[in-house]
């Protein structure tokens, strides 16, 4: 594993949720009506199309700049007592003979960032729920949206995955800062090789 990913470390849990019909194709005006299913592109070679809302839990790591971000209700989160679950973001599936390719975007919602040092990721425990509510530096709302391209580890293709993200957040005496965040990794699953991986988080 390569330096430059010691120092970020990522911990990322999708779950998808209530998977819903997928949205068929616009008509084309020749009186043809398609029909809902898993399959919106033609049988030969096949197009398969599967849109739902996945509910994430997201939680991205910058050790070199002791950060810890946390995307989500970190201060009335349900596995802490509260009564905001995990967000969810519409994601859409696409798979042809040649690619995978996974991607989803979020509406707003709320972000929260520690100092890592303070707040490293752990197991849930009366004092880390404690911690979510009162150590955090900057808190706002933001949007994601996250792309994979080989979601299955096809080992013939290049793996290319990450995220942007961008909204406001506010430090403890309620200054108004621009937030934005993005994370790309491109990995080669046949030759177990890591070619880049670059994350960036700007406050400011």
């Amino acid at each position: 594993m390569p330096k430059r990913l010691l120092k970020l470390s990522l911990l990322v849990a999708l779950a998808a949720c209530d998977t819903s019909a997928p949205v068929a194709p616009a008509v084309d005006g020749t009186g043809a009506h398609p029909e809902f299913g898993t399959s919106n592109g033609p049988v030969n070679p096949g197009l398969f199309v599967i849109r739902s809302n996945d509910g994430f839990f997201l939680t991205s790591v910058d050790e070199e700049n002791d950060l810890v971000v946390r995307h989500y209700n970190t201060e009335d989160i349900d596995f802490c007592g509260g009564g905001t679950a995990p967000p969810t973001a519409e994601a859409q599936l696409v798979l042809t003979p040649g690619a995978v390719i996974y991607t989803w975007k979020t509406g707003v919602l709320p972000v929260y960032v520690y100092r890592l040092s303070e707040l490293p990721p752990q197991d849930v425990s009366e004092q880390f729920c404690s911690d979510l509510k009162t150590k955090w530096i900057y808190r706002g709302t933001h949007q994601l949206t996250n792309h994979d391209n080989n979601l299955f580890g096809d080992p013939t293709r290049t793996n290319a995955f990450g995220w942007n993200a961008q909204g406001t957040v506010f430090d403890r005496a309620g200054k108004q800062y621009s937030y934005l965040e993005s994370f790309l990794g491109v990995a080669d699953p046949a030759r177990q090789l890591d070619h880049h991986f670059s994350y960036r988080l700007s406050i400011k």
